[in-house]
């Protein structure tokens, strides 16, 4: 507000409330990845599901073998059920924490450096002349 009063940002009144709007939209997606950062699913709900995709694990692999009539078909039926959600189950643990350094998490450090190199092009005199 001080630098349009001072003429350093020359924009219509329109493009700054909108500017405004998308600085307010911003804050408020930040409050929400420091929820998803600071407030982590409860310990006993992963023991829960932890638990009870180990027992799927042995149900299936009891199942398959009773009802299925060729061991190869009940072991590969077995494995693909098995296999499939202990996979979501994974995603959902990497979902869950998209923060860190590891292979799977967010490019924080470079979304923040583009970020930046924006706002400093935005500072250029060459973006202030319409």
């Amino acid at each position: 507000v001080q630098a349009q009063k001072e003429k350093i940002i020359t924009a219509e009144p329109p493009i700054l409330t909108r500017v405004y709007g998308q600085l307010g939209n911003g804050i408020t997606l930040l409050h929400s990845a420091r929820k998803i950062n600071e407030f982590p699913l409860p310990f006993p709900i992963a023991q829960m599901i932890t638990f009870m995709l180990t027992v799927q694990w042995v149900m299936t692999a009891f199942v398959c073998a009773t009802t299925v009539r060729s061991y190869i078909w009940a072991g590969a039926f077995s494995l693909m059920v098995t296999a499939s959600f202990w996979g979501a189950h994974c995603i959902a643990e990497e979902i869950e924490m998209p923060f860190g350094c590891d292979a799977n998490d967010l490019p924080l450090k470079e979304m923040q450096r583009d970020l930046n190199n924006s706002l400093r092009e935005l500072l250029d005199h060459r973006a202030r002349i319409p």
